[in-house]
């Protein structure tokens, strides 16, 4: 019986996914659509050699990625060294708090308190007596970035944090301590590897989350370059029905990637356990 459970589960969850997928391939190859000509390569062509496609991937992976190695490693400093005050379920209640906020909310308060005339502007104005430069729509995504690290960092701390207690992670550093392991022994190859091996899967979702963000990166980010959500998003908004095949063929793209990624952490995590 558990088997039949188990195969509607993913008749449910991927049969649909499957289906929108080979229907955004058949369009991007002209099979589907308004103004289907029949089968052609030249929607892909156009999308695999303009530099605005890899330009995007790369611009998401590089703020997926810098945020990740920005939130991880403050995730486990507040797991590995403040354990106690997570105890405190007030504590913990404040930091469910970001983790309840809408993106699009978390863009907005991203635009109040990090423009030039936002509320940390105003701030270092009024400090030092000088006009505070935006960190908003620049060149180097600095407001996309705070806003998903700040973003990410509960989840990942509030993650590591029940991850530590389901491993017991105390018991683990007693019995090290007991075999004649140092603290920094004990910090480096029992409590970071065995939180990270177990948190693997997880932080490969986030960073499929934070790669396919759309409202942060449209409220904070620049026209040019943008994140592949937006681009994506803009190519189906045009009024040119050309642009609709390519807005489905970087739809593909991005799953195919999407799926690589999965892959890999998939791969990574069978290895590791």
């Amino acid at each position: 019986m558990s088997a039949v459970y188990r195969g509607l589960y993913y008749g449910i969850s991927l049969l649909p996914l499957l289906a929108g997928i080979a229907y955004a391939l058949a369009y991007s190859l002209g099979l589907a659509g308004i103004d289907t000509q029949g089968f052609t390569t030249g929607y892909w062509v156009l999308v695999l050699r303009s530099q605005e496609t890899w330009t995007s991937l790369l611009l998401s992976m590089s703020v997926a990625l810098t945020v990740l190695l920005i939130a991880v490693p403050v995730g486990l400093i507040l797991v590995l060294f403040y354990s106690e005050a997570l105890e405190n379920a007030v504590i913990r209640y404040l930091l469910f708090l970001p983790v309840s906020v809408p993106p699009l909310i978390a863009a907005f308060m991203g635009t109040e308190w990090l423009s030039a005339s936002g509320m940390a502007g105003r701030v270092v104005s009024g400090a030092f007596g000088t006009v505070s430069p935006s960190l908003v729509n620049n060149y180097w995504h600095t407001g996309i970035i705070i806003s998903m690290t700040m973003m990410s960092i509960p989840f990942l701390t509030i993650l590591l944090w029940q991850y530590s207690r389901a491993e017991k992670l105390s018991g683990l550093a007693e019995l090290a301590t007991s075999l004649g392991a140092t603290k920094r022994q004990i910090l480096f190859r029992v409590a970071i590897p065995v939180l990270l091996n177990r948190a693997l899967p997880n932080i490969g979702l986030m960073f499929v989350f934070l790669f396919g963000a759309y409202e942060v990166p449209l409220l904070l980010g620049m026209q040019s370059p943008r994140m592949i959500s937006v681009l994506i998003a803009q190519k189906f908004r045009k009024f040119d029905l050309a642009d609709i095949p390519q807005a489905y063929s970087l739809t593909v793209l991005y799953a195919f990637v999407v799926g690589i990624i999965a892959w890999m952490v998939s791969r990574t995590n069978r290895e590791t356990a």
